[in-house]
């Protein structure tokens, strides 16, 4: 965690990780509370257990899945060792020009000409 957030965010960053994990267990449960009442599964008498093993197989082997595609999307292209952020920026009060270096915008800055040649 620490290449991946700014120096001196760490603990925010882990704690926001953790907040994100509690909701996304909350969410499942509801979601699961809600596709077992969808695919027609009842516990009340009397019982249904019908489409239990394709709720099974579609949530515990084929959603899965669709992580893969998005492992090359989200996971930057960069090695383990190499800085994500660049912090010497960080101690600096933040302009338009930093948030642009940032970014890794290097055309965020006015240039000089720009500013005074107006189109008319």
């Amino acid at each position: 965690i620490s290449k991946l957030v700014p120096k001196g965010l760490e603990a925010t960053t882990y704690a926001l990780l953790a907040g994100f994990q509690n909701f996304g267990s909350v969410v499942s449960s509801q979601v699961g509370i809600w596709a077992t009442g969808y695919a027609g599964i009842k516990t009340d008498e009397p019982c249904n257990f019908d489409n239990l093993s394709w709720l099974v197989a579609i949530c515990h082997c084929l959603l899965p899945l669709l992580a893969i595609p998005l492992t090359f999307v989200l996971i930057p292209d960069l090695l383990m060792s190499d800085k994500l952020i660049d912090d010497e920026h960080l101690d600096e009060e933040p302009t338009l020009a930093t948030v642009g270096c940032l970014a890794g915008d290097s055309d965020s800055k006015p240039k000089p000409d720009e500013e005074k040649a107006k189109p008319e």
